[in-house]
């Protein structure tokens, strides 16, 4: 293989940001993740119907909004490619069981083939390598080149000047424990400037708080007029129709 000068583990939305401007720089950049795709936690599951129909639902990510100039400029670029589209302008409420309709105009971004989409568009161009699970670092000598090498369940490794980690907290703590304890700085994505050492107890400090999401394809649509809810609940958190942001939908409120 051609070793490069950036390996970055993790194709979600940052590690594919990162590298984006990283390839811009001129350096060489790979990408590996485990999944079957890219975009991380923007993910969009696929459902067909009995008739034959496709649904999709959006698990990860519900949408994504632009508040910097660059992600302005990628979501409206989107708009006007036809990938991406605004979804909606406000989101509802639910309180006691009333339900208001708060308009703050702001545009919550979701493209219409599904979330993953987002992902897919920041892949354009890049090398990235899906399916592979990386389960070892190694850090290699000056006769082999410096830099490191990573090592996959599947027997593969790859081999790069820089690596950048861009997996959760669980999954970085694994991989740091696979490090000598004398090896120089690795670089998580999120945890730039720490040595090893100081990255592991960082995420260690990291806690996740379980959560199910559910799809449920409905016969028909609900009388509603609202495009997304959060309600005031001790279990339910959002409530999507998620067929509002494909093409066949309703339009943008």
């Amino acid at each position: 293989m051609t070793r490069a000068d950036v390996l970055v583990v993790g194709a979600g939305l940052g590690g594919l940001a990162f590298a984006q401007d990283a390839a811009r720089a001129g350096l060489r950049v790979a990408l590996l993740d485990k999944a079957r795709g890219v975009s991380g936690r923007a993910a969009t599951r696929r459902v067909t119907l009995p008739d034959g129909q496709e649904v999709r639902l959006d698990h990860g990510a519900r949408f994504f909004t632009a508040r910097s100039d660059r992600a302005r400029t990628l979501a409206e670029g989107g708009v006007r490619d036809g990938w991406n589209a605004v979804w909606t302008r406000g989101v509802a409420h639910w309180q006691a069981g009333q339900i208001t309709l708060p308009q703050d105009g702001h545009p919550r971004y979701a493209p219409p083939a599904g979330m993953s989409v987002l992902g897919r568009t920041l892949a354009r161009g890049l090398d990235v390598k899906t399916g592979v699970t990386v389960t070892s670092l190694e850090r290699l000598n000056a006769t082999q080149g410096g830099g490191w090498r990573v090592h996959s369940r599947e027997g593969q490794h790859w081999d790069a000047a820089k690596l950048i980690l861009n997996v959760p907290a669980p999954q970085l703590l694994a991989l740091l424990a696979t490090l000598d304890p004398g090896s120089p700085d690795v670089i998580p994505a999120v945890l730039h400037g720490h040595d090893s050492g100081e990255a592991a107890r960082q995420a260690g400090l990291v806690t996740y708080d379980p959560c199910w999401a559910a799809g449920v394809i409905l016969r028909q649509d609900l009388p509603a007029d609202w495009r997304a809810l959060r309600p005031e609940h001790p279990v339910l958190e959002w409530i999507a129709r998620e067929h509002t942001k494909r093409p066949d939908g309703a339009p943008p409120r």
